[in-house]
């Protein structure tokens, strides 16, 4: 229901702007090129914004995060011992999860597509997030 209330909107602000354009005082038509102005600078900051993350990913920089997230699992090794069976299991998993994602990534770095960044980067704060709770987890139980 409140997809369908944003796509009128949209239209409506668009049949608006459209009206404006062609038909309004020269204010308004003024105003309307100036909002088509500002939508046009926009998606050309966004595309650069993509460009920008799409290198960003061919030069490692998710390959560091995931370095980074390996190098706070093995950290949590000793902590996972100490706690018990069901923490070393889980610390395990997030081994195996992030071998995994690292697989991922170097079969995509080079050659990802925009919908294949953005899979990899949610997989990537899920298991960073999981790495958080079972660290929380063990700090509690010290």
């Amino acid at each position: 229901m409140i997809k369908f209330l944003i796509k009128i909107a949209i239209v409506g602000i668009i049949a608006l702007l459209g009206y404006n354009f062609f038909l309004g005082t020269d204010e308004e038509k003024e105003q309307a090129k100036a909002v088509f102005k500002q939508v046009g600078d926009l998606g050309k900051s966004i595309g650069s914004f993509v460009m920008s993350e799409k290198e960003k990913f061919g030069d490692g920089k998710y390959g560091d995060a995931l370095d980074g997230i390996g190098e706070v699992i093995d950290n949590l090794k000793q902590k996972a011992t100490n706690a018990g069976e069901g923490a070393t299991k889980q610390l395990e998993a997030l081994k195996q999860e992030k071998a995994s994602l690292e697989a991922q990534y170097e079969k995509v770095k080079d050659s990802a597509s925009d919908e294949e960044i953005k899979v990899l980067y949610d997989k990537m704060k899920g298991l960073y997030k999981k790495t958080e709770d079972l660290t929380n987890s063990l700090v509690e139980e010290e």
